[in-house]
């Protein structure tokens, strides 16, 4: 990708680096005990009375714990709308989804609730804005527990404050090859801001994705988590384009290898599997980060890989009577006649 400058104003290669952001708020309401504490009749209230408000701010579906399906589930979870805490909570929680995907709020899990917004791209003040004008309209109708001294309260003590976390997704594989993560996460402790894979606290980086958000949220502002998050964001990755200008200058036949082997198989494969084309992808993307090959669709790209998971897949172009076999053949065609949709290769001088 060459490195003109994009509509937010990075350049296209920080795009490779920044891949979405979410902002989460935790909230509370006054006369009503935590979750943990919570009896099923109030839980059923809290979720009635959020059901409500939500009503008049957009179009949302509830998604219920205790009527929720496998696949449902794990469909959410694929799409990081819900949690596992969420999950346990089986005969209370609800997950309320905006129509276009991008807003969710999770009712009784550890939290009364946990309001999210998601966007592709580096726009944190975007995400920002959205989700803070649904908390304002949730306010008018919800009395949320808040102390003067100490913030709104939660049922996490690491959550008192704005009860706000601000996270970022970054695809880091120079980092990753050089061995730097570490490193970055010192960096990060040391500002207020931790690392963590792609699917939150004790996940792993699944494809060189990793998950960036501020630990702090007493006695700093939303405004000022919002600006020590995006300098992070910054600083890491322009630390990530460094490190894949050395992969570049040590290794630049090795991944060339590598890139064009995965992107040969996911356009020629006849059988493949989850697990496989999962890998395949993270390498192609890559190879559009190093260059070696070019996207004019990436964001959708990236959507794409998204719905590759197992479950989004699999509810998607197959039925639950289909055998693995049936099912490695149809996600390979998918893939083999998608992706060239989405991704080129560029010629070698």
């Amino acid at each position: 990708m060459s490195k003109v400058l994009s509509e937010n104003g990075l350049s296209l290669d920080m795009i490779t680096v920044i891949s979405s952001i979410r902002i989460r708020l935790a909230r509370n309401l006054a006369d009503y005990n935590f979750p943990a504490k919570l009896g099923k009749k109030q839980a059923e209230e809290v979720a009635r009375l959020v059901k409500y408000e939500l009503s008049a701010q957009d179009e949302f579906i509830a998604h219920e714990v205790r009527t929720m399906g496998e696949t449902e589930a794990k469909i959410l979870e694929e799409k990081h709308l819900i949690s596992p805490a969420l999950l346990k909570n089986k005969d209370r929680g609800v997950a309320f989804v905006s129509k276009d995907g991008h807003t969710c709020v999770m009712v009784n899990e550890e939290d009364h609730l946990r309001e999210q917004y998601f966007i592709r791209g580096s726009r944190i003040d975007i995400a920002y804005d959205r989700l803070a004008s649904l908390d304002e309209q949730l306010a008018k109708g919800l009395k949320f527990a808040y102390d003067s001294k100490l913030g709104f309260l939660t049922a996490c003590p690491s959550n008192l404050g704005t009860g706000m976390r601000a996270s970022i997704m970054m695809f880091l594989p120079g980092l990753t090859w050089s061995e730097k993560i570490g490193e970055i996460s010192a960096m990060l402790k040391s500002i207020g801001m931790t690392i963590r894979g792609a699917f939150g606290e004790g996940s792993e980086a699944e494809g060189f994705e990793y998950q960036i958000s501020n630990e702090r949220t007493l006695g700093v502002s939303e405004s000022e988590i919002l600006e020590m998050t995006e300098e992070a964001m910054l600083r890491v990755a322009k630390l990530e384009l460094h490190a894949r200008d050395h992969m570049l200058e040590q290794e630049e036949i090795v991944f060339k290898d590598v890139v064009y082997r995965s992107f040969a198989v996911l356009t020629s494969c006849r059988l493949i599997s989850a697990g496989e084309v999962l890998t395949e992808l993270a390498n192609v993307k890559l190879g559009v980060a190093l260059g070696f090959l070019t996207s004019d669709k990436y964001w959708e790209f990236l959507d794409f890989i998204e719905s590759m998971r197992p479950a989004t897949f699999h509810a998607k172009h197959c039925t639950a009577q289909m055998q693995e076999r049936e099912v490695d053949e149809i996600r390979a065609n998918v893939v083999r006649k998608s992706l060239p949709e989405f991704i080129r290769m560029i010629p070698e001088q």
